[in-house]
């Protein structure tokens, strides 16, 4: 009877029943976590899901009316961070006017249809409880380490035969692209050091804590089975910046001093002890040599190079406007036909800002830029580890891939910034208190 208790109250806590899109939401959001992962098509009829919570209304029963419209205008009037990514829909929407390729811009702008309506959802919602946040990103890291062990069962059976693909520039196979995965494990990577670091538990035992960590580290070492080079780039960039960050703000030094030699010593470590980082370790020598030699256009580094080249010529021709984001496919297929004739295969920039300033000039570069970076400074929001330690990965990711030019990588963008902005966003917070709608936020302690 004791355990049926605390299990009815830990329930209770996570989704109290005062407004019925709150659980709503919160199972929305569930779900949209494991969609990430395993099913692309789920993942948009989760989003709009949760879009459609803004035709109920804030009640304990179902009720269909215009309020949640009404506080989702009212919610972004009092914190403006939340509407900023639909700059990146707002800047592909503008450059239809002077894209020709409407096929194209329509599917661009699709695909970007999240970063507008997901923030009207945030802002009408209550917002995330401090519990059900350390629930969501536990969920995150379990589903992480359950489809690892699954990818790790595979490369076991199948080793000779991945090998040789990892030796040819592919991959370890994995449920969804392998760059995007590789992004999805860094954040499962912060999400597990941020809950265990700062105690954020269910049950409050040492056990759970334990176990977290344990969790984090298994996904940290098996990036290195998989071996993905731009994962593992960012996931070291932004834990160097935080065991920095955390060093300084502690004044212990020796925080930022052990994680730092750790993150030197282990990828030679991993050289020596991980096959698939070793065979991925010399393709990308060869790689290099080949490029030098001239004769690297159909390999993979060599590829994401001159598809930066094309990208910064188009940008050079087009410098204030673009070519106009419908059109940047068709103009990256000129470019390669111009420079390298018939003989490499055209592919789009790797790099999401040289990506919308190709498309649509320093008129559409600069307000990504603020739509990227005014939730972390508004208010000051980079104070927080895990929302700073998100932003990282992501700026890190747009400079070695497109990363929000397909559903997943919007969707682990918009997943994420809208989980921690709505656990974040003090003023809606303060609204939902005052009316006495949402009894978990007052016990909820701040970031």
């Amino acid at each position: 009877m004791e355990k049926n208790s605390i299990f009815r109250e830990m329930l209770s806590g996570l989704i109290p029943a005062k407004d019925i899109r709150q659980p709503l939401f919160f199972g929305l959001l569930l779900l949209l976590l494991v969609c990430l992962v395993y099913s692309p098509y789920l993942l948009s009829v989760s989003m709009f899901g949760i879009i459609s919570l803004l035709f109920l209304e804030p009640d304990p029963r179902f009720r269909l009316g215009v309020t949640g419209w009404k506080r989702a205008f009212a919610g972004l009037k009092r914190y403006p961070a939340l509407g900023a990514t639909a700059l990146f829909f707002l800047i592909v929407l503008w450059g239809g006017l002077y894209s020709s390729d409407m096929g194209y811009w329509l599917e661009r702008l699709r695909i970007k249809v999240p970063l507008l309506a997901l923030p009207l959802a945030v802002a009408a919602l209550p917002p995330l409880s401090q519990k059900q946040l350390g629930a969501l990103l536990a969920v995150w890291v379990s589903i992480l380490v359950f489809t690892s062990i699954g990818v790790g069962m595979n490369y076991a059976l199948n080793f000779a035969h991945i090998q040789e693909l990892l030796k040819q520039g592919q991959s370890v196979p994995v449920p969804v692209n392998h760059v995007r995965f590789s992004l999805m494990m860094a954040v499962g990577v912060v999400s597990a050091l941020w809950l265990y670091m700062n105690r954020i538990l269910l049950t409050g035992t040492t056990a759970e804590r334990n176990l977290i960590g344990v969790m984090g580290i298994f996904l940290f070492l098996f990036m290195h089975l998989l071996a993905v080079r731009s994962g593992l780039a960012v996931l070291y960039l932004s834990l160097g910046i935080l065991a920095i960050r955390i060093a300084w703000k502690r004044r212990k030094w020796w925080l930022a001093i052990s994680p730092l030699v750790i993150l030197t010593i282990l990828p030679a470590v991993m050289y020596l002890v991980m096959p698939s980082f070793k065979a991925k370790v010399h393709y990308m020598l060869w790689d290099r040599k080949m490029y030098l030699s001239g004769q690297g256009a159909a390999y993979s580094d060599s590829g994401r190079i001159l598809s930066l080249q094309a990208g910064l010529r188009i940008w050079m021709a087009h410098p204030w406007l673009g070519t106009g984001p419908g059109d940047l496919r068709e103009e990256v297929k000129n470019d390669y036909e111009l420079h390298y004739g018939d003989t490499v295969k055209p592919i789009m920039p790797h790099n999401q800002w040289l990506s919308i300033a190709a498309g649509s000039g320093l008129a559409g570069l600069m307000p990504a830029l603020a739509a990227f970076f005014f939730p972390l400074l508004y208010k000051r929001q980079y104070r927080n580890d895990l929302l700073l330690a998100f932003h990282l990965i992501l700026f890190f990711s747009f400079l070695v891939e497109n990363t929000i030019e397909n559903a997943v990588g919007v969707g682990l963008y918009t997943t994420f910034l809208f989980i921690l902005l709505s656990h974040n966003s003090a003023p809606t917070k303060l609204a939902w208190q005052m009316e006495g709608l949402d009894e978990t936020l007052n016990s909820d302690k701040s970031l």
